[in-house]
């Protein structure tokens, strides 16, 4: 082995002990939000649209996830809330944690549910003051018969529409030393039926406007 080799290799095994140190005292002095707290900074409202009131919970949350969904993401929390007009309900959901094991893709979750997945392709928000955000928009086959979703994901530098993407940006963080940073996954759903992607941007440019100011920048 020349030279030149063992000190590469020196090198590298320098860089993997640093970013597995850097893992491991970051993720201790990270400070885990608590789900209230999520609830408090989610939007109560949306322009146009109003919560539906779950119970028990009030005005916290539409529903909870079940605790098997808990006990695989081991999120800070997840707000569940479906939002009306009079005349068409959308389902919005918010995971939050500050590891990347809590970010799956989502068709896993959909699939335990009885959905089953047609086209999938990327999609641009364009939100007013937040700039064109890239979704995952999917066709589904399920419970209710067909339907669409849209999710996306916030993490270090800024949105992602792919997990994995967010995951490789939440390491790369922790790799050079960084406290990890705060990431949120959304994702939006209509349930009503007839309702269409047209419509489904529109809610979500509505929503996103509303999370962040609800949450002065956190969502």
């Amino acid at each position: 082995m020349t030279g030149i080799q063992k000190r590469s290799f020196a090198l590298a095994g320098l860089l993997l002990a640093t970013g597995v140190f850097a893992l491991m005292t970051t993720s201790q002095a990270a400070v885990r939000k608590t789900e209230v707290y999520l609830e408090e900074k989610a939007p109560a409202s949306v322009k146009g649209y109003s919560m539906v009131p779950g119970q028990p919970g009030g005005m916290r949350y539409s529903y909870k996830m079940d605790k098997s969904t808990y006990d695989v993401l081991k999120p800070f929390g997840i707000v569940a809330r479906q939002y009306t007009d009079g005349a068409r309900l959308f389902d919005a959901v918010l995971i939050t944690s500050d590891t990347h094991e809590s970010f799956h893709d989502p068709k896993i979750c959909f699939s335990s549910q009885g959905w089953t997945f047609g086209d999938a392709r990327t999609e641009e928000v364009d939100v007013p003051g937040r700039g064109k955000i890239p979704f995952t928009v999917v066709q589904m086959i399920g419970p209710m018969g067909k339907a669409i979703a849209a999710y996306t994901y916030k993490g270090p530098n800024g949105f992602v529409a792919e997990p994995k993407r967010l995951q490789m940006d939440m390491f790369r963080e922790t790799l050079f030393g960084r406290k990890p940073m705060d990431s949120t996954f959304y994702r939006f759903m209509p349930t009503t039926p007839g309702v269409g992607l047209d419509d489904l941007k529109n809610f979500i440019k509505a929503y996103m406007i509303a999370a962040h100011d609800s949450s002065g920048g956190y969502f």
